[in-house]
Parts: structure tokens; C-alpha cells; sequence
């Protein structure tokens, strides 16, 4: 058996994990445009009847221990795969705040809860951070949420 190096490993994890996170954009980013169509066709006060809010409470799962949660935010997803070797924690939370704000609260505080070898990416919307801590890696991306409109989407996938 082909005995894989760990660091390669994780690299592997977060260039697919990064490549799924593109295709949600792009997927998003086209409902969003059908969304922003929908609305200039219709009156004003049909499109605020019928537009989406956003969820007020948690869904069920924790918070990722060593990984700060960004205060105000709310949990809309988790889920975890455990491979015998490796657990994958996904958890999905939005906010009411522009991601340029909470790439800046992700940059203080990941080193202060100490991640190191910490990557940064940003493309037009979307900041990547990804970072190491004790034998566990986690990756946060930072976009504009497409269903809830004025609200971010933070998705940090944890690996240990």
C-alpha cells in the first residue's frame, strides 16, 4: 500500500474543498441573478411579500472548538464525515455583515487562537483563509450569501 504524506493530503482537501466552494458561487451567483431579475419585473411590494429571511436560530451541531465563531452569526448548516483516520467538520453560518468585515475579524482572530501558516485568497467575492493548529487544519470562505441578500455566508471546514 502507497503510504501518502499528510501535508499532501491536506493540500489534496483544500484544492477540492476550494473548488467546491467556486461551483456553490457560481451556482449561487446565477440564482441570485434570476432573483435580481424576478425583482425588477415585479412591483416593489410583491418582491419584499415574497423574498426569503434569513434564520434567526442555530440548526442543531457545535461550534468548531478553536475556532472562533463570528458574534452575531447564525448557524444555518453542519455536517461531519468520519473516516476512521480523519474527521471533516462543514459548518455554515451567515451575518448581516459585509465580508470584508469578517475576513478582517478571521485574520485577527485565527493567530490569536493560534493557527499559524495561515494562506490567504481573495477573488472578486470571495476571501479564502486557511490555516494549521495542532494536527488539524481548518479553511474559512467568506462570500455573499446568494439566497439572503445583504448577508454573508462564512462556510469553515475543519479537518483533524
Amino acid at each position: 500500500m502507497i503510504k501518502i504524506n499528510a501535508k499532501i493530503i491536506g493540500i489534496l482537501i483544500f484544492l477540492v474543498l476550494l473548488v467546491a466552494v467556486i461551483i456553490i458561487l457560481i451556482v449561487g451567483r446565477l440564482k441570485t441573478d434570476d432573483m435580481k431579475d424576478i425583482a425588477e419585473e415585479a412591483p416593489a411590494e410583491e418582491t419584499a411579500q415574497e423574498g426569503i429571511r434569513p434564520p434567526i436560530l442555530d440548526v442543531a451541531g457545535e461550534d468548531i472548538p478553536g475556532v472562533p465563531r463570528y458574534p452575531g452569526s447564525v448557524r444555518i448548516s453542519q455536517t461531519r464525515a468520519d473516516d476512521g483516520e480523519r474527521t471533516l467538520t462543514t459548518s455554515q453560518y451567515i451575518a448581516s455583515v459585509g465580508f470584508d468585515e469578517i475576513f478582517r475579524f478571521y485574520k485577527e482572530e485565527l493567530p490569536a487562537n493560534g493557527w499559524i501558516n495561515i494562506t490567504e485568497m481573495q477573488a472578486e467575492d470571495l476571501f479564502l483563509l486557511h490555516g494549521y493548529k495542532e494536527g488539524a487544519e481548518a479553511q474559512i470562505s467568506i462570500s455573499s450569501d446568494p439566497h439572503y441578500l445583504g448577508h454573508t455566508l462564512i462556510v469553515l471546514i475543519y479537518g483533524r
